[in-house]
């Protein structure tokens, strides 16, 4: 596949439609890549107002063909506070507003290597099943369906109206790290975030 940069794409919501210049494409084999080499800030805080760029991107890919494969390749950045990188934050946090049909992939500048980014697109989860408190905090945990016979996953929310939001925070950071873990290794879904 050849790719060129600025490729010119017609979209638009409507029947009215404009040309959009994407970063990366190939209008041969209908492929438009969006590219963003965006970092937490020196804080290690969110990058809000580079996060609106991400979502203008989500907004061409969404009114753009839909025989176009749409790809978001962004730059690898590990937060040390938060322990996830941007894109996975931005598909925790954005996930309403990410198409279905695009593809997050990351680089990472000290492997040289890009790899796609596994994420939930528009699941919901069952009802609670049980409910436990543990010093405050409540936890409904979930079960999820069996795919494919595969051992049926425990998902975990954590939500308090009463707890302290920093001890809250780690709890819950290390609740999704054991569920991404379990997800992965049981390969029941895909799950970032």
């Amino acid at each position: 596949m050849t790719l060129v940069p600025n490729l010119k794409v017609s979209v638009g919501v409507g029947a009215v439609k404009k040309e959009h210049a994407f970063d990366l494409g190939c209008d041969k084999q209908k492929v438009i890549i969006e590219c963003k080499s965006h970092r937490w800030t020196t804080g290690d805080n969110v990058p809000s107002a580079k996060l609106t760029v991400w979502n203008e991107a989500m907004y061409y890919f969404a009114s753009a063909p839909n025989e176009y494969r749409k790809i978001m390749f962004v730059l690898k950045d590990v937060s040390d506070k938060r322990d996830e990188t941007l894109a996975e934050y931005y598909l925790r946090t954005y996930e309403h507003l990410v198409p279905s049909d695009v593809e997050f992939w990351e680089y990472d500048e000290i492997t040289k290597e890009a790899k796609k980014c596994k994420h939930l697109t528009h699941m919901s989860l069952p009802p609670v099943n049980r409910q436990y408190k543990i010093k405050g905090i409540k936890i409904g945990v979930f079960s999820l369906c069996q795919f494919n016979r595969s051992p049926t996953l425990a998902f975990i929310q954590v939500t308090s109206s009463y707890c302290n939001k920093q001890i809250l925070r780690v709890f819950y950071t290390a609740v999704l790290k054991a569920c991404r873990a379990v997800a992965e290794m049981a390969g029941v879904l895909e799950y970032i975030g």
